[in-house]
């Protein structure tokens, strides 16, 4: 009888496996978490950005002034987190920025879910009133929305005119891959 041929791996081919296999994860896990903060941020700004859309245009159809506040259920609130604790839609029959009984809720958003922070700059960071002109009644300003891991670069800005256009904020000419605020400022994240 002659030496039989076994068939297999050795020790060393799947050592060498694994090896390769914990390269490729070291280089592709940081690059999914960049990814999916990332994400985060732009679906948490196209939100935000949906919201202050529905209410210029409201303001304009109805020719009443409409407000988007950070707020709980059907209420604004002043204290507290940020943005990212939900935001409301409603008619602000007396231009006041709060919600009084009898005005009319148009829509509201729920506390997200996504590991995002929601700062406003002091103009914003309560409300944004647009008048029937569709106008941000002394509002200008930039809602700045950061990822759960605080870097800047991954932050998305929406800024707001006191015409009432709503704009991405966007990094200017320094390619510090940083986006500005409406003065030209960097943003920070806290």
């Amino acid at each position: 009888m002659g030496l039989q041929k076994i068939h297999g791996i050795t020790l060393i081919e799947v050592l060498l496996t694994l090896v390769i296999a914990a390269v490729l994860m070291s280089i592709a896990i940081p690059s999914y978490k960049t990814l999916s903060t990332r994400n985060q941020v732009v679906a948490q700004s196209n939100q935000l950005v949906a919201a202050m859309h529905l209410a210029r245009s409201e303001a304009i159809k109805r020719g009443l002034p409409i407000t988007l506040c950070k707020g709980v259920g059907n209420r604004c609130v002043t204290s507290g987190p940020g943005w990212e604790q939900g935001w409301l839609v409603f008619v602000d029959d007396n231009a006041n920025g709060q919600r009084n009984r009898g005005e009319i809720v148009i829509q509201k958003w729920p506390e997200s879910t996504a590991k995002v922070t929601i700062q406003g700059s002091a103009q914003v960071a309560k409300r944004i009133t647009f008048n029937r002109f569709g106008a941000a009644t002394g509002t200008a300003g930039t809602l700045t929305v950061c990822g759960a891991d605080g870097n800047p670069s991954h932050a998305s800005g929406i800024n707001v005119g006191t015409t009432g256009r709503i704009t991405r904020a966007v990094d200017g000419d320094d390619a510090d891959r940083i986006v500005e605020d409406a003065a030209g400022n960097n943003v920070s994240c806290p």
